[in-house]
């Protein structure tokens, strides 16, 4: 029987600081402030208190190279990632970026040095409807056809869609966003020194 050696890690505040920076980008280019521990909901027309029209106007200034390249990597995630690499274990990035941003994307990946087998973009939130790129992009239906033999996450809800069609088991990384519980079979990681500790080699 083939071990399963192949891990997903999502991009966005798993990886890099992605919130930090659209928070920047906020208050500097839209004149707001908001607080990171205020951001309680993954609906940024909610935490960002923005209408639909405001909140797509944003988030196409934010997904532009000079903001995506900007961002920076979260303590311990390229180390965590590059000791998984070196034990032999498959990075699979699978990221709900639209898949327009796949260039500025690896261009951030190759610049951190991070060692990764593969980039998917996944349509985790049903944008499809309003960004044609996502027609690229990989279903939910795709994804749950998937196996991993860990999933590195921050969104509860795709948490909850991955452990619940045991696609993997997930760590979910604290954010202000996720604390509203998931189910008992989600692991709750502090940051990714505390994953490094508690998974150096997952799923042996």
């Amino acid at each position: 029987m083939t071990v399963n050696r192949t891990i997903y890690v999502d991009m966005d505040d798993v990886i890099c600081e992605t919130c930090r920076g659209f928070l920047k980008l906020l208050q500097s280019e839209f004149d707001r402030c908001v607080a990171y521990e205020d951001v309680k909901v993954f609906d940024l027309t909610k935490s960002f208190k923005m209408s639909f029209e405001e909140i797509e106007e944003f988030m196409e200034r934010a997904h532009q190279p000079d903001i995506l390249s900007e961002l920076t990597p979260l303590p311990g995630a390229l180390e965590t990632i590059q000791k998984w690499v070196e034990s032999g274990y498959r990075i699979d990035i699978m990221t709900g970026r639209p898949p327009s941003t796949r260039k500025i994307s690896e261009e951030w990946l190759d610049r951190h040095e991070v060692r990764y087998s593969s980039l998917n973009f996944v349509d985790k939130y049903g944008r499809r409807e309003f960004d044609s790129s996502f027609s690229e992009a990989m279903t939910l239906a795709d994804l749950a056809e998937r196996r991993f033999c860990l999933a590195v996450e921050d969104s509860a809800a795709t948490a909850e869609f991955l452990s619940e069609h045991e696609v993997a088991p997930v760590a979910l990384i604290d954010r202000p966003w996720n604390r509203n519980g998931v189910n008992g079979s989600i692991r709750r990681m502090t940051d990714w020194r505390e994953l490094a500790r508690v998974c150096p080699a997952p799923g042996n």
